[in-house]
This record gives structure tokens, C-alpha cells and sequence, in this order.
């Protein structure tokens, strides 16, 4: 903090401390800290303030990358700092979907997410409406947390109708 108060005492306007990359890049580092840290709000402002990319968030989270691998075993203590920082994600995400949504993983980024911290109702209705925007490879990752259903719809939105069936017939 005290390195950000610095480094904003050397710019006199407001224009300027939005652009210095000094403060951008202290913002991003404290930012980073605090997320590792669980101070997930503090931390998600600072993103904000800086328009972080949501790449550079999911590489802090361990486990998440590559995206269409499935979640290790993760026991009970572990999982309520996952459930934090993948809904402080998911907020980021969903805050900013104007500007995130156009990129390519921009869905399976949450799709990813949402199997550690929703339903499975609502990852069901998640891909109902987004499904044509996950690669088909996710399929493996669906069947792994024994999402069928949800499998399906993704073979359906990728007009895979044989596997579409063949999951709804087991």
C-alpha cells in the first residue's frame, strides 16, 4: 500500500494515475497479493481500477489451467479457498462480460468454475444458453463430474446429434 501511495504522489491528476504503468503495475501487484491472500474484494477493485485481463486471475488459482482438465481431489479445507476465489472470479467475469465475452474462453473459463461452486441445475441452465461458445472438448470434463445431461447439450449445440442421443439413451 504504501508503494501505491508513492508512486500516486508523483502524478498530480487523476488522468495520470490511471495511465502512469507505475501504478498500474502496483495495482496489479497488490491486487495479485491480496487474491492470494483471500482478500478477494479489495483485490477485485484493484482489477477493476486497472482493467485486468481474466487470464491473469485464472493463473493465480491453482488447478485451473488447462481448462478442460478436471478439478484434482480437493478436501474440505482447501475448497472454501476455491469457492472464494472462483466466485470472486465468476463476479469479475460476469461484471465485465461486455468486454470478456468476445474472447474465445471467455465461457469455458466459467464453465470451469461453475463445477466447484454451483448447482447442477444451474450449470445445466448455464449451458443450455452457452453452449455453442465451449469447445466441444469440454465433453470430457462434463462426463468427468458426471454431467451428462450437460454433455449432451454440448454435443447437441455443436450439432453432434449421434453422441447427443447415444448419452440420453444410457
Amino acid at each position: 500500500q504504501e508503494a501505491l501511495t508513492l508512486a500516486e504522489s508523483n502524478c498530480s491528476s487523476i488522468e495520470q494515475r490511471r495511465t502512469n504503468s507505475l501504478i498500474l503495475s502496483t495495482k496489479k501487484r497488490i491486487g495479485l497479493i491480496e487474491f492470494n491472500a483471500l482478500n478477494v474484494f479489495r483485490a477485485l477493485n484493484l482489477f477493476d481500477d486497472i482493467n485486468l485481463d481474466f487470464h491473469e486471475i485464472m493463473i493465480q488459482i491453482p488447478n485451473f489451467l488447462p481448462l478442460n482438465s478436471p478439478w484434482p481431489d480437493i478436501d474440505e479445507n482447501m475448497k472454501s479457498q476455491y469457492i472464494l476465489w472462483l466466485n470472486a472470479f465468476c463476479d469479475y467475469m460476469t461484471k465485465r462480460s461486455e468486454e470478456f465475452s468476445c474472447q474465445s474462453d471467455y465461457y469455458a473459463s466459467l464453465l470451469k468454475a461453475y463445477l466447484l461452486i454451483k448447482t447442477r441445475e444451474i450449470i445445466i441452465e448455464f449451458l443450455e444458453k452457452n453452449a455453442s461458445f465451449i469447445s466441444i472438448d469440454f465433453h470430457n470434463l462434463l462426463f468427468h463430474n458426471q454431467l451428462y445431461h450437460g454433455a449432451a447439450i454440448l454435443y447437441s449445440a455443436h450439432d453432434k446429434h449421434e453422441q447427443t442421443i447415444d448419452i440420453w439413451k444410457k
